[in-house]
Formats: structure tokens, sequence, C-alpha cells
């Protein structure tokens, strides 16, 4: 960028911040009671000096920390120790606010910040003990190498909180400070390893579809069950490996070899408390599966997953709403098909949307790489944690998606005071005590119990106290005497070394030490891109690493299992690392992760889930590639941009034909119809044709699917009569009608519009007359019993919603308007009092894209249309000529409310636009705005 530019733009930034304190202030005046304590100067003082010298203790040399016009810092040191304690003090500049609340989250230590609301999450987190299993990693498994960085991190963190109260930290503590006298402690290592638990959670695969099914069976039988979880279409949607298996000779994964059956962990499952209920309200069946033997018997269970999963909710979603949203694009291009001739490699994670975003961008870059200073790296690190979680150095690039393997399993427990029930044997639980301090109130202690699968964390919870009174069992299963507890197996709650990997990652220089690095990533399970420019075309590949466990056959972790039978116990193995999948350079030229199945389960011997994304990214990315290389194209970077903003919706290719085809006879709905006519299936934030077909795409859930599921699953405060659970009566016998009201979070609730769905619907167009078809009689409408009726019913009550929410002319819609981004600030943004919400959050924004969309700004179908998760950041590197990257965060790199560089980024996110990304010194160099040494 032109000098010139560059100080207008920075001047320009400048006033616009200096407006905004002003308004900041002037708000604060006239706040109830916060104006008398907070001034220009307590806005201003947590802005970081970004230039000039300061002193950082410990340092064995000076430090340059060189941030461009956006704000974000590449750091040049001597020593390792030097890079990572400088790291810690410039990440505390921006984002300590941030650190600091995500730490107290891991510790399950929320109260202490924000008061006796916050006891039952932190409750529930130490239960799980987060903070704890950090602790023993790193008291025992991490290697001294990885000690000595995150030490240099946490004096680093340290020396900037130093003499500091915490308004000259961040103004949160300002607002803080009125309810409480919280004072901030010093970081810790075991704080940084801590945060890949939070991340392990938010990735803990399908904890969340384990509990919906079994809280289906109060009204759904195991053939609608099995209906709403259809297998993977394989030969619809391309696994990520397509070749290769388990050599029987050598014991590994063999890119080229044929490949064997699954004979671990495989089988159909117990079927856990598949109930009486009425599936549909309509005589949609009745199931009696082998848990199940008394009228009623779910109700316990109904009770216990309901409120495990509520207590879910609390926990704050740091990455996102847990299912199918939860996810993320990746893929690279080997250099045969580029226009670079190296390959190019794109990542985009998909997470909840936070203020300041998750990542934070920053190079990492030793003046001289040598045995005293290894590191050369750049890309989106973890605020509070030191190293650089995706991005590239001198010599690699890599990328993340979640992988999804299932990696929890919900127990049921037969306890009694004395501990719980083991093959027919008592055995005593492990029991410790938690003490949970409060702002403002005394503390209080709670017991943690597990067995020997885990913490109970039915404990948790007042309903769950009274655990399973009625739960469903088979007639060999002990004596419900008080009832059964719910246990949680989870492989992130055994120590691991996954911080170890994360800096074996950032110097690894080829494809054997960037497998060498997979190995150590345990928690949470994630598929690894790769890409470097060595040889004539540069080598790209793949790695599925991660802990996963081995299930005894008849276990496939669909459903919570019996606690108290060795036959659901793990195995005391997990799936080996060399017999994970894996490839390098695969004859097709690329490689497309975006959370698909790794590999198709006919072909390995490993169960890693039942519970896989359906693949409508995935393949839209295959063949978005495929469509570009078949006639001798290549590939660019700004192709790779332009295919992350892909806005097609696979769902609106399948169902808008069958739409198109319904004779609409009201002049309203039709003009609605009409929107669909020649719509390219794009959503574009001022496409009408997408907000109506979105809506009508909502309505078809709802009355198909969501007004059938039971209670515990709809969105909190939608109220329906239906018939009661157990009803077994003719299905217009109204005076057995109940109501009943939704209890999810509508971030959470189902059915949530994924490409799960789109397989459930596409499974059922051609059966016109299929039960699900059916919905019933309304004081409005008429009821449905073909698919056709109930398409028409969904279009019209599409067409009254956008009215309300739009207006009447349909040429006034559009998908943006109903498809918003709102940013909030963490805690504050969400819970504070309005005024401060309204003064530290930002937005909305007008958003294209949508859900299982390659651009996936996810949204609930359920629960509405307003964004719930998005591409938390874009990525594109050019491999070997590494300035021609770019790059794009959601937000900016200031946690500051009213720095410049709060959302400096985000319009350019919004409209898909990315950032020179440098790296080389001297690109650096010439977008350096702010020079600030660090001095010993």
């Amino acid at each position: 960028m032109p000098a010139n530019t560059t100080a207008a733009s920075t001047k320009k930034k400048g006033r616009r911040a200096r407006l905004l304190v002003i308004a900041l202030v002037l708000a604060l005046v006239a706040g109830v009671g916060y104006g008398a304590y907070w001034s220009v100067s307590a806005v201003r003082a947590p802005f970081p000096q970004t230039t000039g010298t300061l002193k950082l203790d410990g340092l064995s040399a000076p430090v340059d920390v060189k941030r461009d016009d956006y704000g974000v810092p590449q750091i040049y040191a001597s020593t390792d120790e030097d890079l990572f304690r400088a790291q810690g003090y410039v990440q505390a500049q921006d984002r300590f606010w941030e650190m600091d609340v995500r730490r107290h989250m891991t510790a399950g230590r929320l109260s202490e910040m924000f008061g006796k609301e916050q006891v039952e999450t932190d409750a529930f987190l130490r239960t799980l003990g987060w903070h704890r299993v950090a602790q023993e990693e790193y008291d025992k498994l991490l290697s001294p190498d990885t000690k000595k960085n995150l030490q240099a991190y946490a004096d680093g963190v340290n020396a900037y909180l130093k003499g500091k109260e915490g308004r000259d930290v961040s103004v949160e503590y300002a607002a803080l400070a009125f309810s409480n006298d919280y004072a901030i402690e010093p970081w810790t290592p075991v704080d940084s390893v801590a945060w890949l638990k939070a991340m392990a959670w938010d990735l803990r695969g399908n904890m969340q579809e384990e509990i919906d099914r079994s809280l289906m069976t109060s009204r759904l039988s195991e053939k609608q069950i099995k209906d709403l979880y259809p297998a993977y279409p394989y030969d619809l949607h391309r696994p990520i490996v397509d070749k290769g298996g388990v050599d029987e000779v050598t014991g590994k994964f063999d890119p080229s070899a044929k490949g064997g059956t699954q004979d671990t962990g495989s089988g159909s499952g117990q079927d856990l408390g598949t109930g009486t209920g009425q599936g549909s309200g309509q005589g949609a069946g009745t199931g009696t599966g082998g848990w199940s033997t008394a009228q009623g018997a779910t109700q316990g269970l109904q009770s216990q997953l309901s409120a495990l999963s509520a207590s879910l909710e609390k926990i704050p979603a740091l990455l996102g709403p847990n299912g199918n949203g939860i996810g993320s694009n990746s893929w690279v291009v080997s250099g045969k098909y580029t226009t670079t001739g190296k390959p190019l490699l794109a990542n985009d994670p998909h997470l909840a949307p936070q203020l300041p975003s998750l990542w934070y961008q920053m190079g990492l870059h030793c003046r001289s790489v040598s045995d005293k200073c290894r590191y050369d790296v750049a890309g989106y690190t973890f605020s509070g944690m030191p190293g650089v979680v995706i991005g590239h150095n001198q010599d690699i690039a890599w990328g993340f998606t979640n992988l999804g393997a299932d990696v929890s399993d919900l127990y049921l427990e037969k306890i009694t005071d004395r501990g719980y029930e083991y093959d027919r044997k008592e055995r005593p639980f492990v029991t410790r005590e938690e003490v949970i301090k409060i702002a403002g109130e005394k503390s209080r202690t709670i017991t943690v119990r597990s067995t020997n699968n885990g913490p109970l964390v039915s404990d948790r919870s007042n309903e769950l106290e009274k655990v399973g009174e009625e739960a469903p069992v088979d007639a060999l299963a002990p004596d419900r005497g008080d009832g059964y507890a719910v246990a949680l197996r989870w492989t992130a709650l055994d120590p691991g070394r996954s911080m170890d990997a994360v800096f074996k990652l950032n110097r690894a220089t080829d494809f054997k030490q960037f497998r060498e690095a997979a190995r150590d990533f345990e928690v949470p399970s994630q598929n690894l891109i790769y890409a470097d420019a060595k040889g004539a075309e540069g080598n790209i590949g793949y790695q599925a690493p991660g802990k996963i466990p081995v299930r005894q056959k008849g276990h496939d972790g669909t459903m919570p299992a019996p606690g108290w039978d060795s036959k659901y116990t793990w195995k005391k193995k997990f799936v080996p690392f060399d017999e994970l999948p894996y490839e390098e350079n695969p004859e097709r030229g690329y490689i497309v992760t975006a959370n698909q199945a790794v590999i198709d389960a006919d072909k390995y011997p490993y169960l890693l889930t039942e519970d896989w994304g359906y693949g409508a990214r995935s393949q839209r990315i295959n063949d978005l590639i495929e469509s570009k290389t078949k006639d001798g194209a290549k590939v660019s970077t700004e192709d790779m941009r332009t295919m992350q903003m892909d806005n097609s919706s696979e769902i609106a290719k399948l169902l808008t034909p069958y739409l198109l085809k319904i004779d609409i006879s009201d002049p309203h709905v039709r003009e609605a119809q009409k929107l669909l006519e020649g719509w390219d299936y794009t959503q574009d934030a001022d496409s009408g044709a997408a907000a109506y077909f979105n809506g009508v795409w909502r309505n078809v859930l709802r009355l198909a699917f969501g007004n059938k599921l039971p209670k515990e699953l709809r969105v909190k405060g939608e109220c329906l009569n239906v018939r009661p659970a157990d009803s077994t009566g003719p299905v217009d016998e109204q005076d057995r009608l109940v109501r009943e009201c939704g209890q999810r979070d509508a971030e959470t609730a189902q059915p949530d519009g994924g490409d799960r769905w789109y397989e459930v619907v596409r499974r059922l167009l051609k059966d016109e007359k299929n039960e699900w078809w059916k919905s019933p009689l309304s004081r409005t409408h008429q009821g449905t019993d073909t698919r056709d009726e109930l398409l028409k019913r969904a279009m019209v009550d599409a067409r009254w919603e956008l009215t309300s929410k739009l207006g009447k002319d349909v040429n006034s819609w559009s998908w943006g308007r109903l498809h918003q981004l709102t940013l909030k600030n963490q805690t504050l943004g969400t819970e504070g009092p309005g005024f401060i919400q309204f003064l530290l959050n930002r937005g909305p924004w007008n958003l294209s894209g949508g859900e299982a969309a390659v651009n996936a700004t996810g949204w609930n179908a359920a629960g509405g249309y307003g964004v719930v998760w998005v591409p938390s950041m874009r990525m594109v590197v050019n491999v070997g000529d590494w300035d021609k990257s770019r790059w794009i965060n959601l937000t900016g790199a200031s946690g500051h409310a009213y720095n410049a560089h709060y959302t400096d980024q985000t319009d350019k996110w919004a409209k898909g636009e990315l950032l020179d990304w440098a790296y080389g010194k001297q690109a650096v160099d010439a977008r350096t705005v702010d020079t600030l040494v660090l001095t010993p």
C-alpha cells in the first residue's frame, strides 16, 4: 500500500475512533450511574502502546513488534523464549478481557467474576474437570520444551499486567467494578493448556445427537428415528479419502491399499428406550426397542436427558452451537492445477460469531532461524495460548476442519449412596470436593462423583438428582431402586499432548514432520490438510489424527449405554495413529475436507462415528474444483476466494422444482412463488427468491418434522396442542390433546435445517404419501396427507411469515434483511445492562450465504433466520510465494471497544474480501505503520 494511502487511512480510523470514544462517554454520562465513574481517559486507558519503547523483564535481547494498518502484529525476536514472552505481552495488550473470561470458564470459576448466576455452570465445569486435566497434562506429559514456551508466554502476560488495575486493562473491568471487588490474578501456563479443553468441548462429536435420539423415543418409533438419522450418502457425497485402507500385513493405513470391512465397534447398537408414544400425533406407530419393557418407562430418562441438555446449553459455547453447523471448509489444490504452479490452500472454520473474534492474527519470526530460535510462522492464534494454530511457516502450510469423530459416550449408572454397580458388583465412587467462590456471597462446596466411565454429570442438575426413577431398561438390568445416574466418558478428560503438537506443527518442514506433529494432536480430533512448495509442483496431503475410542461390538455410540455392563465399556485402546486415514499427493490432484465422512465405512475396520456431517458443502467444493479444472483451466488465488463465497443452496436445487409445480390459486402466494422462477439457487443478501425459499424450507421442516418432535427438542416458548406421549387412542380423540411448550434454546432446537435434514427430505420426496407428509388440521389450515399438500401449506405459511417480517411487496424482500449478523461482546455484550450491550456490540450486517452452503453463514431453521455461526476467518495461502497469500478475520485485532481495530475487518469480511498477508520481512516492513520495541 502506498505510504500516503496508509497515512490517510490511519488518520481516518483515528478520527472515527475519537468520535466513538466521545459517543461512549456521552452515553455513559447519560446512563444509570456508570457515567459518574467512566471518562474519556477510562475508555482510552486500556488501548495498547504500539510505538516507542517498553521494558519487558526477562528478555535476552530487544524484540520488535510491527503492526500494520489493521493492528495485526508481527513479532521479531532472537530466541524462542523471547518470542513467546513477547507474544504473551502483545496478546494481553489487545485481548486480556477475553483471555481472563476464557480461563475462568475453563476452570469453572465464572462465579468469581459474575456472581451467583454462574454457579450451575461452574459446578458442571468443575465436574468435568477441564482445568484439573490441563494441570495433569502440564505436570506429567508435556515436553520440557513446551513447558518452557508456555512459561515464557505466561511471563509475558504477567509483565503486561504488572502494576495495572482492572480499568487499565479493559473497559469491561470498570463495569465489573460496580458489582464486586474482583481482582485480576497472574496468568499461568495451565491457563493456556486448558483452552484446548474448551475447544474440544465444542467439537466433542455426537453427544447432542445421542441425547436427541433418546429424547425422541417418547414420541417416535425406532423406524421414525432412523428416518431422521439416515445413513451417509457415499454414492452422492465423496468422503475425504476415497481410496486406501489398513494393510493386513503391516497393520498400517496405506493410501493405496484395498481396505477391509469394519469389524470393530460396529453393529446396530442397543435400542435404548424406544418409546411407546405416537410418532406424529397421527398414529404413526409405536416402538418396542429392546430396552423398553413397560408403559411410560421413558419418562425418567426423558427427565434426565432433557435436564442434561439444558445444562449443556448453559456452558458458554465459545466455538458455536453444537450441531451440524459446527465445522469448517478446507481444501488444497496441487500445483498441477493452479496458476501459480504450486499448491493453493484455503481454510475457513465455522464457529460462533463473537466479539472479539476467536482468532487473533499474528506472525512469530525468529530474526535468524537456528537451534536457539526455531520459529518463522504466521497465521491465526488463540489469545491466551502460545504458537500459531492455523497458518504457515517458511516451508509448509496447514489448515483444520472438525473431523467429527465420536469421542464421547453417555452411560446410565445404577448407583447407591456408596457406589455404583458394574458387572453385578458394587464399586466405590471416586470422589473429590470442589469449592466454588462467588462474588458477593459465601462460597459453595460440591462433591464430584465418578464411576469407571467418568464423572456423574447428572449430579449437577436438581432434576437429575432424582435420576432415572423410570428409566427404560431391559429385563436383565439391575433393580432401579432410587434410579439411574448419567456418567460421561470423553477422551478430553484424559491427559494428552495436544499442546506439544502445536509447537511441532509450527516447526514442521515436510509431510513426515507434519504427520509426527499430528500424532500428538489427540483432542479435539481434527482433519489436517497440508501443502509445501518442494519439487516441481509442490506436495499436498491429509491426516486424520485424534484419540478415537475402539468400542466393542454392539455399541455404536448413538444412544446412552448401560454403564453396569462391561460389554459397553470402551476397550483399553484407541484407534492406533498409524491406522488412521491419510493421503499424500492423491491422483485427483486436490483434497477437500468439510466435515464429510473421512472414509467409506465399508472399507475401514474401525467405527469413527455414525454421525458425520452429510457432505453437502464438501461435494459442492469438489464440484467447483472439478468444473474449473476439467477443460485444462487452472485455479487461481482469486478462484479460491470465490469458492469460499459460494452461496449456492443444495436443498434449493432439490426442492424448488417441486415447489414450482404446486398449483397456487391465492394471488399473493403466487406472487411469492414467481420469485423462484428462473432463480439460480444462490443466496445473495439482496435475493428475494432466497428469502422466500428459505422461508418455505423452514415451514416444510416445521410441518413435516418439528411439530412432531418432543417438547425437549422444540424451541423454548413455542407451544402446541399435542397428544400425550403415552396416548394410544384414535387420532381424532380431541379431548386427549394437551398443551406442550418447547424447552430448547433457539440456536440448538430441531429441526435445525442442516444437511442431515437435506438428506432426510431427499429420501422422502419421491414418496408422495409418506407418513411424514401428514400434518394435522389447525384453526387456519386443512390438514395435509401428501407431499404436495404439505409443500403448498408451507408456501402459504412462508408467504405470510415473510409479509410480517419484510412487508407485503415481495419485490422488496431480500434474504439479507432476514439473515442478519450481530456481533456481541463476550459476557457484558450478552448479559450486561441494555445500554452496555448497545455500547459494546456491533451490527447488524445483512449477509449472503446460508446453512450448509460453502459460505456457511449458518442459521437454525427451528429458531429463525438470524446468523448463529459463521466462517470465523478466511485464508487462501499461496504456497511458496507466501507474500501473495490473503486473509481476513471476522472482527479485528483489538478486544477494546472503540479502538480503531475493534471491528475494522468486519465490513470486508461480510463482502467476502481478503486482505494482503505480509510474511517476509520486506513485505512486513512495507506494511508496517507502528513499531514497538520491547527491551530487556
